[in-house]
């Protein structure tokens, strides 16, 4: 598979599952809770069934893992091709009425997240990167694709830019900002986080705490993709298509994104 072809897919398929939530959104939806009492809505489902529809009709030989109804069971995924998608990141906060969700593609080949798509619908942001292309930012006005932007990601600043999750500011991650003289903190939501880093708009999110593959994985694709990483605390890549003994994708390590430089503290022991 070129990279080069599969750019307007997964940008293609992004938009349309971003517009949809918009629309569901307009309509009302319900709302309800998984078996880990986390947030389900209508929105997540439909666009999950979109998102999975659209990618298996191009690439019909390429398994899709999804938050929503296609969580792998079976033997890891350390090899090969798959994708992995959060149809909509920030699910417990768009049912609050917040603005801050994103749609999530990724292509993993051998463990590793090659290729991603994040869409914020209703900030206009679109952000797409992979290891061959690069890593570009689309602004989006009236549902179409404004000319894209190259981005990358910086060297550490002075002071630094340090981006946490609005609902994870644990006793950890205020600790870890300790490690930086005056930082500059923001709070935000979802997987944005990841590429305002790769846009050169953040230096460091750290992450204590669990979170899954899905949530991460598009957002590293496009990180990397801008010359930033997403380490885990001994100092290695996240990787992805690890399984537990269940045959389900285990939970992420902690970890730290970064932009276009190794953070002095790593090995980190937190």
């Amino acid at each position: 598979m070129l990279l080069s072809d599969l750019k307007p897919n997964l940008i293609k398929i992004a938009l349309a599952a971003g517009f949809l939530i918009q629309e569901i959104a307009k309509q009302g939806f319900a709302t309800t809770h998984k078996a880990d009492s986390s947030t389900l809505t209508d929105a997540d489902l439909a666009t999950n069934e979109l998102i999975i529809g659209r990618l298996q009709s191009i690439y019909p030989d390429i398994l899709v893992v999804s938050e929503e109804g296609n969580q792998y069971r079976g033997e890891g995924l350390e090899t090969g091709d798959w994708f992995i998608i959060d149809p909509l990141d920030g699910t417990r906060g768009f049912a609050k009425g917040s603005k801050e969700y994103t749609v999530n593609i990724a292509l993993i080949r051998n463990g590793i997240a090659i290729a991603g798509v994040i869409f914020a619908p209703d900030s206009g942001e679109l952000y797409y990167g992979d290891n061959e292309t690069g890593a570009v930012f689309f602004e989006v006005k009236s549902k179409k694709l404004e000319p894209e932007v190259p981005i990358a990601a910086q060297k550490l600043r002075e002071p630094a830019l340090l981006l946490v999750s609005r609902h994870h500011l644990d006793a950890k991650t205020k600790d870890f900002t300790h490690k930086f003289e005056n930082p500059k903190i923001t709070q935000m939501n979802s997987s944005i986080k990841l590429c305002k880093i790769a846009a050169g708009e953040g230096d460091i999110y750290p992450r204590f705490g669990p979170t899954s593959q899905w949530d991460i994985a598009a957002g590293q694709a496009i990180l990397e993709a801008a010359g930033g990483r997403v380490l885990q605390m001994d100092g290695t890549s996240l990787k992805y298509g690890r399984v537990d003994e269940n045959g389900l994708l285990r939970l992420n390590p902690n970890f730290v994104a970064c932009g276009n430089f190794i953070p002095a503290f790593l090995p980190f022991v937190d």
